[in-house]
């Protein structure tokens, strides 16, 4: 394996035929570009639950980064 790593290795991969790829989450049909985002928006969703979560549990002693 290269120094890019697995996840990048797959992602050049498909570079050139990954729309025509088709990946089922739920039952509903992605591209491989959708199915990644979805994933992406999913992580960022809940990273904020999280500090939001925080935040309430530090009351006054919460420091913003």
């Amino acid at each position: 394996m290269n120094k890019d790593g697995l996840f990048l290795n797959i992602i050049k991969s498909l570079k050139n035929s990954g729309s025509k790829y088709v990946i089922y989450i739920r039952n509903q049909e992605y591209t491989v570009t959708e199915a990644i985002n979805r994933q992406i928006y999913h992580y960022r969703y809940r990273i904020v639950q999280i500090l939001f979560l925080s935040k309430l549990l530090q009351n006054d002693n919460w420091q913003p980064l």
